[in-house]
């Protein structure tokens, strides 16, 4: 008997005889693992691949499949129709930058089909319209292991991501969430929103919510509600979402905010990234010195990412003296910050 458990068959050219091949070996292997990521073929062969998968063999075994960077195209309903069908025990699937185009709506409902055991879904680069967000959230809502869930760059809207990240809160089941959402943009009003679920967020063990074009009106938000006791989150990433206006010049209010989670006793979040821009409205500039004085005081925070604000000599005093003060932090990011003398 075959005992081959994991096959890797990314940057494959995928043709006519290639795919015969494949249909006879596939059957055979009692596989845990199939990468077809960046696969070269057409639509109708990724379609043949995927009906191999529908069979004993394969499906009671397979724990991994990966489709990232393969142009699924139509074959993304064959993708659920084979899911649907089976009694498939997947734990991980990953369709990152899958170029499903209208179909992305399959590929999300597809996630629902592995809601008993899935604990890892990569949807980056998916478009994640209203239609495929509705999917998710039926999935979000049926889930038990959910663990981690990458939704970067999909352009959700911020009322659909406030909507999923609400529901993964108010599932009880899910425990030590992973929830990703790089690269999207999240307005004022959507800030709002998420700042409300974040206040309430439980069973959230990180959330990356990096490069959101959120500007520092909508950060206002999401550090206050940083700062309360009740959440237990560990981990945030804030990362390249400063924008400074001509109404914020003084940045009076962003950095408050900021203070109040620096002197705030919530046991939970250990690690903060608020690296800045590349533009210099996306720096904090010397204005950080306010915010670094908190530091000194924080008993929490054991990591703590503060590069590319080009903070300068005086805030880069304050944050010596902040780092005399504190007794807990270990890991400190401060690079590109023009500390001269």
């Amino acid at each position: 008997m075959n005992v081959l458990k994991h096959l890797d068959l990314s940057g494959t050219l995928l043709d006519d005889k290639c795919t015969k091949e494949l249909s006879s070996l596939i059957p055979e292997l009692n596989l845990e693992c199939l990468l077809l990521d960046d696969l070269r073929a057409k639509d109708k062969y990724i379609g043949h691949l995927i009906k191999m998968l529908n069979c004993d063999s394969v499906y009671e075994n397979m724990k991994v499949i990966s489709l990232s960077g393969t142009n699924i195209g139509g074959a993304s309903q064959l993708f659920y129709n084979w899911l649907k069908d089976t009694d498939n025990q997947l734990t991980s699937i990953n369709v990152s930058r899958s170029r499903a185009k209208y179909k992305s709506y399959f590929l999300c409902k597809s996630l629902s089909c592995a809601s008993e055991t899935l604990v890892e879904a990569n949807l980056s680069f998916l478009p994640l319209d209203d239609c495929a967000s509705n999917d998710l959230a039926i999935f979000i809502q049926e889930s038990k292991n959910i663990k981690k869930l990458n939704i970067s760059n999909t352009a959700i809207s911020s009322y659909n991501l406030s909507n999923l990240l609400n529901l993964v809160i108010n599932n009880n089941r899910l425990v030590n969430v992973h929830f990703i959402s790089n690269g999207n943009t999240i307005n004022v009003e959507g800030a709002i929103e998420l700042s409300k679920v974040i206040e309430n967020a439980c069973n959230i063990h990180s959330l990356d919510i990096s490069e959101n074009d959120i500007g520092n009106e909508g950060l206002v938000y999401i550090f206050r509600s940083l700062a309360t006791l009740y959440h237990k989150i560990k981990s945030v990433n804030l990362n390249n979402n400063f924008k400074v206006t001509r109404a914020d010049r003084g940045r009076e209010a962003i950095l408050d905010s900021m203070i109040a989670l620096g002197l705030s006793r919530n046991p939970s979040l250990k690690s903060l990234f608020i690296r800045g821009g590349a533009k210099s409205s996306q720096q904090l500039r010397e204005f950080i010195a306010r915010f670094l004085k908190s530091i000194g005081e924080n008993t929490v925070l054991t990591e703590l990412d503060i590069s590319n604000h080009k903070m300068g000599y005086a805030a880069s005093v304050a944050l010596s003296v902040a780092i005399e003060k504190n007794y807990v932090l270990q890991k400190l990011i401060w690079d590109d910050n023009q500390p001269t003398i």
